[in-house]
Parts: structure tokens; C-alpha cells; sequence
């Protein structure tokens, strides 16, 4: 089972500014390697393109893309017009006919471009593209002064990015990085103890994970150093950075570590946080002990809920075989911090745009200026980040010159006010965030403890936030976002499933269909409005029930009727050793067709 283990680091304490210099080379070469990517991908649509098979078929779409574009936009003019829904349902209805008519075109594209490759010409062609992408990468990774097993991170992103639609972007500079090192074959945890050439930690004290110990002695003895190399002196011995480190749990014994990684990111405007994070395989135990039995399935939701003395928001509803039910709910104190940190950016942005103005103007037509500040400011026009004006604030606040009081006293004070704002601001969220987080992961465990099976459905919750284009009947509901985005369903679906797998337990995705409006009893369809009221009454059979539970419960049904791996979409992925020992245990009789390469 491949886990990983995530703590935290104080700043670096030895070899901070080559860990920098690290971080910087690797963001350089990442978009370098976009670069190479992107040029690869229009070199190939222009051999594909070129084509007397392809060509036409690509202008047909581009025009039908075009006039698609100006339906909308008509939609859209109307609406912002008279403030409502106001254009016809004609107009819908041929931008839908317009998609069905480039749905059609894109499927004979494909099978255009289908034959296409078939063609010997063409696949050389396309194979020159590719090699030279694949040598140019070679010269770049030799000349990016990284460390291997950081630039390995970076060819991995790109790799993941190659396999999108839509290629890939750079990234502008922000600090925030990471480095690594890939511990090829695993360590073993006894290696790990300062003997490593890539990774070393210093031992600890036996009391650091001792339960029987006071929580106070386990905390001092859980602090220790980590040792990472981050390059190579002449003589290839290895270059170390030094964190202080807080070891709060142990890695089990017979774990090997993979990858170690430590991340950098900015916590405010001020202070960076670190992180080691251990990629570990852990062995399957050959005979597992699982706790608690029955099923729980889960139903993600986003409403105001007023069950508890302080009431919430449900960010999600568990109801169990046995009819007992749960709901997690993020407080009101967690939801107003969320809500103060996202006053308080509005009150920054604000601020910013007062002052931009007031810069701009004092800045127009001034012949004085330093050479350094006309640079600086040639494209002050376009700036949108506060750290622009910030770095030139902390730039002027050096290089003073005379008659600049006005100026420089309004950038200033600028500067003051947003740094407190935005360390208030980066304050407030997180502290919600951890909160929420943390009893997320309570819930999460304590139904872990309790079943022996997790059943979810096929719900991809960003298609939530998406806004629903203008030829679709979809009403968009600002506050029904809002709440979703606060109650970070996700981050409780995620909890949960980590809590199950840790645990050994079964974790099942189905793709139920509707599960939220049918009557779980009869199976009735009545349409209600689920905004104003959350309960109920089954028209046919005169059922009440909350919709979560109402979803739960459908939920279990579609899994008790089924019984069958066939409309299970997605289990918890095992590796191949674990389906290796799967299959040992069944026995030889089941092992073909248990075991998958």
C-alpha cells in the first residue's frame, strides 16, 4: 500500500539560499519544458493540418465554432439588457442544434485524422517532431543545474500535462516550489537513521512514539534534524540542507520510502511553511484484522443545516445499512472566518485599485523620475498583483529621490495597510480551513472504526461551479456555490476514502444515476424545489424524508439489488504486490483471475 507521510519543517538552518537557488532553476526549467511542449503540438497540428483530407473539415469547424460564439454572445447582450432571462427558447435551441452539428464534425476529424496516421509519411513525420522535442529536452536538463531528482518532478508534471486536451501553461514565478529525491529500489526505515547518501534523519529518542509517555515528554522527544541532498560537490559527495524537523509519527517497520520531497509555501505575505513529504510502500500484513462491519454510504451536499445547538453548514450525510445516520456539518464560526478572509481580499482589492489610480496619475507626464523608476514603472498600466507594487514600494524605499514625498508616502501607506490586511486575511482562512479539516478526518475516522465498507457515487463536483452556458435551461444559484465552496465536499469525500483504505476497508464508487429526487421507497419521480425546503412527501406513497437521506438510502439500494462488480466504476486501486498477495492467499486456483499486470 503506497502512503504518504507528510511533516513539518522550520526554516532551513543550513544551505537556505542553494535550497532557493534550487526551487528557482526547477520553476525555469518546468516552463522551458511547457515551451518545448507547446512548439511540439503546433508543429504536429501543423502536419496534420496541412493535409488535403483534414483541411477542409478543420475550417468547416472553425466557422461553426465562430457562429456558435456569436449566438451566445446575442443570448448574452439580451440578458445583460433586460437584467433576466429574457431571450427566447428558439435561441437556446440553435445553439444546441449548432453543438450537434460540431460534435458531428469533431467525429469526422478523428476519423480523418485516424486514417491519417496510418499513413507512413505522416507517422515519420510526426515521429521527427517528437524526437527532436526528446533531444532538446536532453540539452535543456543538462544545462538546468538541477539536482535529478528535482527535475524529475518537473518532467513529470509536463508528462501528466501531455496526456490533456489543452497544452499546457507556464507558470509565473511566486517562490513556492519544491525539491526531492528519488530513492530508486526504496529505503528501508533502518537506512533512513543518518545512513543514507540522499536522506538522513537523525534518530529518536524512544519516547518520541511511546503512548505510555506524557504528551508533553513524546512532543520534545519528536523533534529531530533532516539531512537532504540537494546537489553534488566536485568529487560527486553529496551537498546537504538542513531542516528542523517535528517527527509526530513513526513510519511502520518494514516500510521502504520511495520519493522524499520537501515543498516551500507561502503562508502570508511574510512567513513561507515547509513540508517533508515521504512516499512510502507499505507491506500488506498476510493476515489482516479489520474491525466493524455493515455499510455507510455518503451523500455530499451544501445546505444550511440547524440539527445541532450552533447549527451548520451539511457539507454531507451518511446513512448506514442499519439505518443509523450521521451528518457532517462545518460550523458557523468556521463559515464566518471563511467569509471575514474573503471581505477582507475584496477590502485589499479595493485598496489596490484606489491606490493604482492615485500612483498613475502622479507618475503621468513627471520628467524628474529616476532612470531605475521609469523602468520600473513602463508597464504599470497592466500590474494586477499587489506584490508588483509591494517590490516596488520595498525598491523606492532605498533608492529615495528628491520631490518624491507624495508619491512615495502614497505607496507606502498602501503597502503598510495591505501587509497587515493580508497576514489578517492568510490568518482567518487558514485557521477555518484546519478546523474544518480536522473534523472532517474525526468523522472520517470514527466511520472507519465503525464499517467495514464505504459506498460513493460518480458525482464530480466541479461541474457545480462551472457556469452553465447560455443555451442551457440550468439556472445558476450564486449562493449554492458559495456554500459548496465552503464546505469543501471534497475534502470530507477525500477524508473519508483515505480513512477507509488506511484501515485496510473497501472503498466502492457507483454510478447510480439520479439517486436525490426518487422515492428510495417506491421509486417515484416528483419534482420539487430543493432550495426551499430540503423534506419531502413521496407523492405515490406518502414517504417523508430529507433528501441527503433520501440519496443515501437509493444509494444502498442500487449496491444491495447489484451485488455485482459490474456497476462498480471505481475501487481503491491495489498495487501489484498487494494483488500479488491477494491472489496467494485465494489460493492457485483464483490466482489468474485475480491477478492483473
Amino acid at each position: 500500500m503506497i502512503k504518504v507521510y507528510k511533516y513539518g519543517l522550520l526554516p532551513p538552518t543550513t544551505n537556505e539560499a542553494l535550497i532557493l537557488e534550487q526551487i528557482s532553476k526547477a520553476h525555469k526549467y518546468r516552463n522551458i519544458l511547457v515551451e518545448i511542449e507547446r512548439e511540439r503540438r503546433e508543429l504536429v497540428a501543423a502536419v496534420v493540418g496541412e493535409h488535403t483530407d483534414i483541411e477542409p473539415i478543420g475550417k468547416e469547424l472553425i466557422e461553426l465554432k465562430a457562429k456558435r460564439d456569436e449566438l451566445r454572445e446575442a443570448i448574452k447582450k439580451k440578458r445583460a439588457t433586460t437584467r433576466t432571462r429574457s431571450d427566447e427558447p428558439d435561441q437556446r435551441q440553435a445553439v444546441r442544434d449548432m453543438g450537434i452539428k460540431i460534435r458531428e464534425c469533431v467525429g469526422r476529424l478523428k476519423v480523418a485524422k485516424t486514417v491519417l496516421y496510418a499513413s507512413g509519411d505522416v507517422t515519420a513525420r510526426l515521429k521527427a517532431i517528437d524526437d527532436r522535442a526528446k533531444e532538446r529536452i536532453k540539452i535543456e536538463r543538462a544545462a538546468c543545474g538541477v539536482y535529478w531528482g528535482t527535475y524529475l518532478l518537473a518532467e513529470q508534471d509536463i508528462d501528466a500535462a501531455k496526456r490533456e486536451k489543452t497544452p499546457p501553461h507556464f507558470k509565473r514565478w511566486t517562490g513556492d516550489g519544491r525539491i526531492s529525491v528519488q530513492l530508486q529500489g526504496g529505503l528501508g526505515v533502518p537506512e533512513l537513521w543518518g545512513v543514507d547518501t540522499q536522506i538522513q534523519i537523525d534518530p529518536l529518542s524512544p519516547d518520541a512514539h511511546d503512548e505510555a509517555k506524557p504528551r508533553g515528554v513524546r512532543k520534545l522527544a519528536q523533534r529531530t534534524r533532516l539531512r537532504m541532498r540537494v546537489q553534488s560537490d566536485a568529487s560527486k559527495k553529496p551537498i546537504w540542507a538542513e531542516w528542523p524537523m517535528i517527527m509526530h509519527r513513526p513510519i511502520p517497520e518494514g516500510a521502504r520510502i520511495k520519493v522524499a520531497t520537501v515543498t516551500r509555501y507561502r503562508r502570508d505575505c511574510r512567513r513561507w511553511d515547509w513540508e517533508l513529504h515521504l512516499t512510502v510502500d507499505i507491506p500488506e500484513p498476510e493476515h489482516r484484522v479489520l474491525g466493524g462491519e455493515g455499510v455507510v454510504a455518503l451523500n455530499l451536499g451544501w445546505c444550511a443545516s440547524y440539527e445541532h445547538l450552533n447549527g451548520g453548514l451539511r457539507a454531507g450525510f451518511l446513512l448506514s445499512d442499519k439505518h443509523e445516520s450521521y451528518e457532517a456539518t462545518v460550523a458557523f464560526s468556521v463559515i464566518d472566518r471563511i467569509a471575514k478572509s474573503e471581505s477582507l481580499q475584496s477590502i485589499r482589492d479595493k485598496n489596490k485599485n484606489e491606490m493604482h489610480a492615485k500612483m498613475s496619475a502622479w507618475f503621468d507626464g513627471r520628467e524628474d523620475l529616476p532612470v531605475w523608476l521609469k523602468e520600473r514603472i513602463q508597464y504599470l498600466h497592466a500590474w494586477k498583483s499587489p506584490n508588483k507594487f509591494a517590490s516596488l514600494a520595498r525598491q523606492w524605499r532605498a533608492n529615495r529621490f528628491e520631490g518624491d514625498n507624495v508619491g512615495y508616502e502614497t505607496l507606502e501607506a498602501w503597502r503598510y495597510r495591505d501587509e497587515h490586511l493580508q497576514r489578517y486575511e492568510a490568518g482567518m482562512l487558514r485557521s477555518a480551513i484546519l478546523d474544518r479539516r480536522e473534523k472532517y478526518r474525526l468523522l472520517a475516522a470514527r466511520m472507519a472504526d465503525q464499517y467495514r465498507t464505504l459506498i460513493i457515487d460518480t458525482t464530480d463536483l466541479s461541474e457545480f461551479q462551472r457556469s452553465p452556458r447560455p443555451e442551457e435551461e440550468r439556472i445558476e444559484i450564486d449562493a449554492v456555490k458559495l456554500n459548496q465552496r465552503r464546505a469543501a465536499a471534497f475534502a470530507l469525500r477525500g477524508a473519508l476514502v483515505n480513512a477507509f483504505r488506511s484501515a485496510g476497508k473497501l472503498v466502492i464508487q457507483l454510478k447510480a444515476g439520479p439517486i436525490t429526487m426518487p422515492c428510495h421507497a417506491c421509486g417515484q419521480l416528483d419534482p420539487w424545489d430543493r432550495i426551499r425546503s430540503r423534506e419531502h412527501t413521496c407523492s405515490n406513497c406518502s414517504a417523508t424524508w430529507d433528501q441527503d437521506w433520501n440519496a443515501c438510502a437509493n444509494l444502498l439500494k442500487v449496491y444491495r439489488e447489484t451485488g455485482d462488480a459490474r456497476v462498480v466504476t471505481k475501487e481503491v486501486k491495489k498495487t501489484r504486490s498487494q494483488r500479488l498477495q491477494d491472489a496467494r492467499r485465494k489460493g492457485p486456483s483464483d490466482s489468474d483471475g485475480a491477478v492483473s499486470s
